[in-house]
């Protein structure tokens, strides 16, 4: 993408409506995993003026956390959605800055149950720590509780 992005500029629109659509349309979990990551590493990629009108962050972020929140992604789909959520906070904190204490919440608690749970999907957990850390360099909304959970559960994660 970063050899290419001369060429890639001006077909950013369709490719993101395109991932959009393939995300949100089929049902195959490697198709959506794949859409997200070409998002991800558009965002990464490009300045982030250039490209608010076409990812639109506030949108675009709602759509995913309704999708976390209403259905069930597999756990690479889970481990995407984080990693975006957070890289959206991250590059457009001041758009998005209003639903940085829903995100915090929500993926804090997807950890927590991730972390609890008998078999522990990595690819989310992966993909949530990712998160995560964007979000936090964005402002952190979690009180000391949740910060010190957060710290045991983050250090839990490193010594699997």
């Amino acid at each position: 993408m970063k050899l290419r992005r001369q060429e890639v500029s001006h077909y950013l629109k369709e490719i993101k409506e395109t991932c959009m659509i393939t995300f949100f349309g089929d049902p195959n979990y490697l198709v959506k995993e794949a859409g997200l990551q070409v998002l991800i590493k558009i965002i990464e990629s490009f300045d982030t003026n250039e490209l608010l009108p076409i990812i639109q962050p506030v949108s675009m972020l709602d759509k995913l956390l309704d999708e976390i929140k209403l259905r069930k992604p597999s756990a690479s789909v889970k481990g995407a959605i984080w990693q975006l959520v957070g890289l959206l906070h991250h590059k457009y904190d001041n758009l998005v800055n209003a639903r940085l204490v829903e995100s915090q919440d929500v993926c804090l608690q997807s950890l927590q149950d991730q972390v609890k749970a008998s078999k522990p999907e990595i690819k989310a957990i992966i993909g949530m720590v990712k998160g995560l850390t964007s979000m936090l360099s964005a402002g952190c909304t979690l009180n000391d509780r949740e910060l010190q959970s957060l710290y045991i559960m983050v250090k839990t994660v490193m010594k699997s």
